[in-house]
C-alpha cells in the first residue's frame, strides 16, 4: 500500500479517477509480489536434507502447544475429507481401538467391507 500511495504521490500526471489509478496500481503490484514470491518458493538454496537437531526442539512448552495444534488440525482436515462411514470406522478402530467385528455391527456393514472403508 505504501509503494502505491508512493508513486500516486510522485506520478507527473494526476489521473482522472485517483480510485481506479490506485485499485489498478495496487492490483499490479500485488501481482507481481506474488509472482516473485513463487519464484522464491520454488528456488531451493542449500542442502538437500535438512539437518539434524542436536536438541529437541519441542522441550519448550510453546513448541509442545504448537505441534499439538497443528496436529489437532491435520486431524481435522483428514476426518473433513472422509466420508461419514469412513469417517466413523476410523474413529472407531483408531481412537476407541475397536476390532472390525465390533465396527461392522455397530455401523450395520460386513466386517470385510469395515475393512476395506479403513483402508
Amino acid at each position: 500500500m505504501q509503494e502505491a500511495w508512493v508513486r500516486y504521490a510522485t506520478s507527473s500526471t494526476q489521473p482522472s479517477s485517483a480510485r481506479a489509478y490506485l485499485s489498478v496500481l495496487v492490483t499490479r503490484i500485488s501481482i507481481n509480489v506474488l509472482r516473485s514470491a513463487r519464484v522464491r518458493r520454488e528456488e531451493y538454496v542449500g542442502d538437500w536434507f535438512p539437518e539434524p537437531l542436536l536438541e529437541d526442539p519441542y522441550t519448550d512448552p510453546e513448541r509442545s502447544a504448537e505441534l499439538a495444534e497443528s496436529v489437532s488440525m491435520a486431524a481435522l482436515l483428514l476426518l473433513e475429507r472422509l466420508s461419514p462411514l469412513e469417517r466413523a470406522v476410523f474413529v472407531l478402530r483408531e481412537v476407541f481401538g475397536f476390532g472390525f467385528g465390533e465396527i461392522a455391527s455397530a455401523i450395520g456393514r460386513s466386517e470385510t467391507a469395515c475393512r476395506q472403508l479403513a483402508v
